[in-house]
C-alpha cells in the first residue's frame, strides 16, 4: 500500500508508525524471497546435472555438475546485493521515523504511541543488525542503528 503524503497526513500518527513498520518487514521479506529463490535455482541446476551425470555414466560429468555448483554458490554467498538490499530497507525505515517524527506533534502523542515507537525502534533495529553484521563490507548504517540513514556520519536523510 503506497501513501502520498497527503493520505499520510490524514492517518493519524499511530497508524503512519505502524506502516512505516510494515513496509521495513516486508522489504526484508522480499530481498529474502529473492535470495532465496536464486539459491533453489542453483540447487535444482545442480539436481539436473547430477541427473544428467546418472544417465550418461561419465564420472567427469558428476565432477563438472559438483565444481558448477560450488562456483554458483561461492559467488551467491559473496554477492552483496543482499545485505545491501537489507541495509537500504532499513535506512528508509529510519528516513521515514525520521519525517515522521519531524511532521508530528510530540505533545499529540499518548503512552501508547510513544511505545508503539519504542517497541518499533526496538525490533527493527535488532534486526537490522543480526542481517548485516559489522564485518559486511555494505552500507555501515545497518550494522550501526545510531548512524543517519545513508550510512555516513553527517550524511542528510
Amino acid at each position: 500500500m503506497t501513501m502520498t503524503n497527503q493520505d499520510k497526513s490524514n492517518e493519524p500518527v499511530y497508524r503512519q508508525l505502524q506502516l512505516i513498520h510494515e513496509r521495513y518487514f516486508r522489504d526484508v521479506a522480499d530481498a529474502w524471497a529473492d535470495s532465496q529463490s536464486q539459491c533453489r535455482n542453483i540447487q535444482t541446476e545442480f539436481e539436473r546435472g547430477i541427473e544428467r551425470a546418472y544417465q550418461s555414466q561419465q564420472p567427469e560429468q558428476f565432477r563438472v555438475a559438483q565444481d558448477e555448483y560450488q562456483q554458483k554458490v561461492q559467488s551467491l554467498y559473496s554477492n552483496p546485493t543482499l545485505p545491501q538490499q537489507y541495509a537500504e530497507a532499513y535506512d528508509k525505515y529510519k528516513a521515514a521515523l525520521k519525517q515522521l517524527i519531524a511532521e508530528s506533534d510530540i505533545n499529540d502523542l499518548g503512552f501508547t504511541d510513544v511505545r508503539n515507537l519504542g517497541q518499533s525502534l526496538l525490533s527493527v533495529s535488532t534486526t537490522a543488525m543480526n542481517l548485516v553484521g559489522p564485518v559486511s563490507p555494505s552500507a555501515p548504517a545497518a550494522s550501526d542503528p545510531f548512524s543517519p540513514p545513508g550510512g555516513a556520519p553527517g550524511a542528510a536523510a
